[in-house]
């Protein structure tokens, strides 16, 4: 009897462990060199040159500790990239299809400050 009972309980274990090893619908992270991270009160890395990829180069902001914006100081001409504002713990993807140097900064921390150089 007790046999049985710990084999039912293995069988349950194993099962739930099955069952929490499927997909939960979140995608793979971005390729490295295109996540700017915020960590603490700086941009990492704080510049990046990226290779556009189909006309365009994303960049995934992640905002970890506190809040924090990106706000662009200087775009390439024709270049239409979007200040961001967001809260920890979220992350925001930008499209940038205009070869040239990005520059910006945090406005709540104003110290903060990075580059990006789509090639």
């Amino acid at each position: 009897m007790l046999r049985a009972l710990a084999r039912t309980i293995v069988a349950a274990f194993v099962t739930a462990a099955l069952f929490a090893c499927g997909s939960d619908g979140i995608t793979a992270p971005p390729a490295a060199g295109t996540v700017v991270a915020t960590t603490d009160l700086q941009y990492t890395p704080q510049s990046i040159t990226l290779a556009r990829s189909g006309g365009s180069a994303t960049v995934t902001f992640i905002f970890q500790s506190v809040n924090h914006t990106v706000d662009w100081d200087t775009q390439p001409s024709g270049a239409t990239a979007q200040d961001i504002e967001s809260t920890s713990g979220t992350s925001v993807l930008r499209q940038l299809t205009v070869a040239g140097s990005y520059t910006y900064h945090c406005e709540i921390h104003p110290s903060m400050n990075g580059t990006i150089v789509i090639e």
